[in-house]
């Protein structure tokens, strides 16, 4: 009884308090335990402290109990405990008959143990295959937090299939009734069940109310299919899937979205360039998504793709995060093969911007190989690469090929005073196109060190350990010039305090002009006797040459980071990078933190970035009202626009048995913030979740947590 009292007054499902009480469930027969047994007369015997009475998949606990021999039945008048793999409920009356599996409880407290639903019921009628529980009140909460329950007057439990039907049920939450369903069917364990799922609802100011209703299938075991029907006011109907399959070696995911008629579409139709040349093809929209991930022994494969009818439906269906940020449509298929030395790998990749939909720039397709390996005190790395680049629709179809080989040689030296880190490298890459062709060659030497100096120092009120660590970081690269234009897939690497210390400020082959600078950092910080850092604060300047792919003198740049752990487990942190030119094209950034170790305390981020004349401003501050309530604000803007990129407000309540989220939120396509006919879409979304049964509406957590730790 003890471990069943725990159970119900703890908020969450504790499996291991019920692991001594159904470890003896796999029995043949039925077997008797007591302190003691009397002759209660010719057929009746009355067994008393800590009886155990077990038949298979079933134990019973109590502390008195009667037995009637001749009916093969027992009673527990004074209170018993029915434990079974799939239910545990404790009544103050028990009737029971083992040998044919069959037991019935009265004024019960119960607990499905597959998915920690747990309530009270005036009566339990346990089966071999069925449990029928009557007039019951179902909640995944304590007793002490009945934040929501369901109440109904009988309930089903298919112990063969794992599964529980009810009708006629009354939702209510802090006791106030909200809602009826005349008809609810669920898994008793975590396995899926095909049914119809709970619905999600919202409005914004694109789709007016919008009311979702999706449809499970479970197919098999390792694949499914869920259809979701949307109704919204201002745009119509709508039908949209996911179709998900799984095995021992890869995972495959297949999404479509289609609407017949999309009547606010219609209504912007010749106000916006959509790509469309047609009125009637741009009122019918879909989109169909693939992805494929696998893995076999040393092989790994991926595909992404994407065809989709127009390239404002990311912005009109409702974008992710992912969405939101990309400047276009990827895709990508890709084989490789890797070891502890080696990769190959052979991709083609293809790219549709937002802003210049009719264009696709293409990669196909494009092979990798790599090797690395340690030689003595050396790392030694070999790598090349073709790729064939083209872009359609083009005035002249031009397509480009270019080979790439790279090779570098590293000698890190690690020593208790400090480091020192010398690389080389050698790179060449062929450029061949329609009616000419180019080579360039370029060279780079990088050589870092740094020194660690260490003392004891009182900081706090305690013994401390603060260090002093001077860097030097000398770059110097050697590029051939040339006459045509050679950039196919470089863009700026995103700055940060530690980008002063690369080599690299651009992905990809192609932008890698001659460049000679030198950048000196210092760093303290200050630790506990285990190692923990409390404060580390740094400055970094870098001095460069101009360099010769440029048409400015770049500036001389200054670097800072900053962190420091207060007492509380308070730690503030961030870093500024000053920008590399005087008109400020190229990124330059401002990141600043401010937050608990313990999550459930004040976020705050501040992010300040700026890149190709575009400034853009972030702020995110989450703080808990109290121990279950809490708000959160983002705001992401292009300040030249004054526009907001992807801004939300909300605020979430997180109990033990309901988690509720209500966000406001506006976004528009970073590509299209400088056009004055795009809209911003708006909307207010919710969800509700109830542990146990599932989600209603949007995925407001899923946006949140992309931002804030909770």
């Amino acid at each position: 009884m003890t471990a069943v009292a725990q159970l119900w007054t703890s908020c969450g499902v504790q499996d291991h308090l019920l692991v001594d009480a159904l470890e003896d469930l796999d029995v043949q027969g039925v077997s008797l335990k007591a302190d003691e047994v009397n002759r209660a007369g010719s057929n009746l015997n009355t067994l008393q402290g800590n009886v155990d009475i077990t038949w298979p998949g079933h134990r019973i606990l109590s502390d008195n109990v009667q037995i009637d021999e001749s009916k093969k039945s027992i009673r527990a008048d004074a209170g018993a405990t029915l434990f079974g793999r799939d239910i545990v409920v404790a009544s103050d009356s028990l009737s029971a008959m083992p040998e044919i599996g069959e037991a019935q409880l009265r004024d019960t407290r119960f607990y499905i143990q597959g998915n920690g639903l747990r309530g009270s019921a005036k009566q339990v009628q346990v089966e071999k295959e069925t449990i029928v529980i009557e007039a019951f009140e179902l909640t995944s909460c304590n007793p002490q937090d009945a934040t929501w329950s369901f109440a109904s007057e009988r309930i089903h439990l298919d112990r063969r299939n794992q599964v529980a039907v009810t009708r006629n049920l009354k939702l209510s939450i802090a006791s106030v009734p909200v809602a009826y369903l005349p008809y609810l069917r669920f898994p008793t364990t975590g396995a899926r069940l095909s049914g119809l799922l709970l619905p999600a609802v919202s409005r914004g100011t694109d789709d007016g109310l919008k009311l979702k209703i999706p449809v499970y299938l479970n197919l098999a075991p390792n694949y499914d299919l869920t259809l979701s029907g949307s109704f919204l006011s201002k745009r119509g109907s709508s039908l949209e899937g996911e179709f998900r399959h799984m095995n021992s070696w890869m995972r495959n995911d297949v999404r479509f979205f289609y609407t017949h008629r999309d009547r606010r579409f219609a209504q912007e139709f010749g106000t916006l360039d959509h790509g469309q040349s047609d009125k009637t093809t741009s009122e019918r929209r879909w989109n169909l998504a693939v992805e494929h991930n696998g893995s076999y022994r040393n092989w790994f494969s991926e595909m992404s793709l994407r065809e989709t009818s127009d390239e404002l439906l990311v912005r009109d269906v409702g974008a992710s995060i992912e969405d939101i940020t990309s400047p276009g449509v990827p895709e990508v298929a890709s084989l490789s093969r890797v070891t502890s030395t080696s990769t190959v790998r052979m991709d083609m990749r293809e790219f549709r911007p937002y802003g210049n939909w009719e264009s696709k720039y293409r990669i196909t397709p494009r092979l990798l190989a790599d090797w690395h390996q340690r030689v003595g005190p050396f790392n030694v790395s070999a790598s090349g690469s073709w790729s064939n680049f083209s872009a359609y629709p083009s005035a002249d179809e031009t397509t480009v090929s270019r080979a790439y080989s790279e090779l570098f040689l590293q000698l890190p030296i690690r020593r208790g005073w400090g480091f020192l880190d010398l690389q080389a490298m050698q790179s060449n890459a062929s450029y061949r196109m329609t009616d000419e062709s180019e080579s360039r060659s370029v060279s780079t030497i990088v050589a870092h060190g740094g020194l660690v100096f260490e003392r004891s120092l009182a900081f706090a009120g305690e013994h401390r350990l603060q260090t002093l660590e001077p860097q030097i970081y000398v770059l110097r690269r050697f590029a051939e010039d040339v006459d045509v234009a050679t950039n196919f897939d470089s863009v700026w690497r995103t700055e940060s305090y530690d980008s002063l210390f690369s080599a690299h400020r651009f992905t990809g082959y192609d932008r890698t002009p001659q460049e000679k600078s030198v950048s000196v950092r210092l760093n303290s910080r200050i630790l506990t006797l285990t190692g923990r850092d409390l404060l580390n604060f740094g400055v970094a300047v870098t001095e460069p040459m101009k360099e010769i792919e440029e048409q400015e003198e770049p500036l001389t740049r200054i670097g800072i980071e900053f962190r420091a752990v207060a007492r509380g487990n308070w730690t503030i942190d961030g870093y500024l990078v000053s920008p590399r030119y005087e008109n400020s094209n190229v990124e330059s950034a401002l990141r600043a933190s401010l937050q608990s170790n313990d999550p459930t305390k004040l976020q705050l981020t501040i992010g300040i970035r700026q890149r190709e004349g575009r400034r853009q401003h972030e702020l995110s501050v989450a703080k808990n009202l109290s121990e279950r309530w809490r708000t959160f604000v983002h705001l992401h803007r292009d300040t030249r626009r004054d526009r907001a990129i992807h801004s939300f407000a909300g605020f979430g309540y997180q109990g033990c048995c309901l988690a509720a989220n209500v966000l406001w939120r506006e976004t528009i396509l970073p590509a299209f913030a400088d056009v004055e006919s795009h809209s911003h879409r708006r909307g207010i979304y919710f969800e509700f979740s109830l542990r146990g049964l599932g989600n209603i509406g949007d995925a407001v957590a899923s946006i949140v947590q992309s931002h804030f730790d909770f």
